[in-house]
């Protein structure tokens, strides 16, 4: 079994995927699952399935389930009838990917990682240009057990762009949350 994904996204046309997805514990019935989406609709989000990178780089992080498939199942597959028992036989274990743009020439590339522990606070790890600049072990006053990423995305940003004293909105932040 897998740990669900909180706020995971699914995207795939094939129902039997889905149904697989929940068989093995990474998403569960209250999963959000779209056939197409566009970079805003993945935007922050953790999503499973298989994604352009011009769409990709824009989310968390991008989940998919490798799949051995043959001829035969490929054409099942564009019909839409690869049945779930074929698939439980050609599943691969899970890989998640974190896509992230180049830097362009005259322009920093800023990732921001926050690790949030709803009992003891954050740790915020700013890399500009793939480089570790800082890290801050701070602790703010913890924020409620229903805090939202977008909050700690927001407090996590104020945080870096004080120390590094420039507006840094075109920054990537990742938020992990602990229990």
């Amino acid at each position: 079994m897998h740990v669900i994904i909180p706020r995971a996204l699914v995207v795939t046309r094939h129902a039997p995927l889905v149904e697989y997805l929940r068989e093995i514990g990474l998403i569960n019935d209250q999963t959000q699952v779209m056939e197409h989406v566009t970079a805003a609709d993945v935007c922050g989000r953790d999503v499973i399935g298989v994604l352009p990178l011009r769409i990709a780089v824009d989310a968390s992080s991008v989940t998919e389930i490798p799949l051995d498939l043959t001829i035969d199942d490929r054409e099942a597959m564009s019909r839409g009838d690869l049945p779930i028992e074929r698939i439980r036989e050609i599943a691969g274990e899970p890989v998640t990917y974190k896509v992230r743009r180049a830097s362009m020439p005259g322009r920093r590339l800023v990732e921001i990682e926050v690790v949030y522990d709803l009992r003891s606070g954050w740790r915020v790890w700013c890399l500009i240009d793939g480089e570790l600049e800082w890290h801050s072990l701070r602790s703010p006053e913890p924020l409620s057990s229903n805090a939202d990423v977008d909050e700690i995305e927001r407090r996590a940003i104020d945080t870096v762009e004080f120390y590094e004293g420039r507006s840094l909105a075109d920054a990537h932040v990742t938020v992990h949350i602990i229990d």
